[in-house]
C-alpha cells in the first residue's frame, strides 16, 4: 500500500476498489479476485476504510488484507477466521497460504487435514494439495494415507504422487514420468493396488502414519 501522507481517507478511492472486486459466476469459475495493483492509489487512512469496509467472507479478502500488510489488517484477517462459519476452511487455506504465521502450528494441521479429507475430484483437491506440500507434519501425511483407501481415483491418483514427493521418491509434485505407477493406486485389480500401497507404506515408516487425533 502507498504510504502517502493524506491523515483523510479517500471514500470514493475506496468504494472504486470495492466495485472492481464485485464477482459473478464466471468470475468466481475464474478465480479472479480484487484489483491488487489498486491498493498502491491508497493512503494510510485510505487502506484503514478498506479495512474496516472488508468483511472476511473467503480467500479474496484474505488476499486484500494480507497484501495490506499492516497490523490492523492483520487483525481483521484473525478475527474473521475466528468468527468464520461455513467459509472456515477456505479462509484458513487462504491464510495458510499468504501469511501462515497467523495460525498456530495445530490451526494449520487441522486445516490441512480437512481440506485433505473434503477434496473430491475437481473439488477442493488443487487447494488441499498445496496446502499439504507447504504443511505436512505427521498428522498430514497421514491423512494423505488414508485418502489413499477411501478416496476416488483422481483424488488417490494425485495424492500418491504428492505422497512420493513429499518422501523424496520423485522430484516434483506430480512427475509424469511416473504416473503409470500412480494409476496402480486406483486401479480396479485388487493386486495391483494392494502391491502399491504395501510399497509405499515401507516409505512412509511407522512413526509417519500415525493417528489423528479425536476432537
Amino acid at each position: 500500500m502507498c504510504n502517502q501522507p493524506d491523515a483523510v481517507a479517500d471514500h470514493a478511492a475506496v468504494e472504486r476498489f470495492l466495485a472492481a472486486g464485485q464477482i459473478d459466476r464466471d468470475t468466481w469459475h475464474d478465480g479472479i479476485g480484487y484489483p491488487l495493483e489498486a491498493l498502491g492509489t491508497l493512503n494510510a487512512a485510505s487502506g484503514e476504510l478498506l479495512i474496516s469496509r472488508l468483511p472476511v467472507k473467503g480467500w479474496r479478502e484474505v488476499e486484500v488484507l494480507a497484501a495490506l500488510t499492516t497490523a490492523s489488517a492483520r487483525s481483521a484477517l484473525r478475527a474473521g477466521f475466528d468468527a468464520a462459519g461455513p467459509a472456515r476452511l477456505e479462509i484458513g487455506l487462504a491464510l495458510l497460504r499468504w501469511l501462515p504465521e497467523l495460525l498456530s502450528e495445530a490451526e494449520r494441521t487441522d486445516l490441512v487435514c480437512r481440506a485433505i479429507e473434503q477434496a473430491r475430484g475437481g473439488d477442493g483437491l488443487d487447494a488441499a494439495l498445496e496446502a499439504a506440500q507447504a504443511w505436512h507434519p505427521a498428522a498430514v501425511m497421514n491423512a494423505l494415507w488414508q485418502s489413499l483407501l477411501h478416496q476416488d481415483a483422481t483424488v488417490v491418483v494425485n495424492v500418491a504422487a504428492l505422497l512420493h514427493y513429499l518422501l523424496g521418491l520423485t522430484e516434483a509434485p506430480f512427475d509424469l514420468s511416473r504416473r503409470t505407477d500412480f494409476l496402480r493406486f486406483a486401479s480396479d485389480e485388487a493386486g495391483e493396488r494392494t502391491a502399491a500401497l504395501d510399497q509405499l507404506r515401507m516409505h512412509m515408516g511407522f512413526d509417519q502414519v500415525c493417528e489423528r487425533p479425536h476432537e
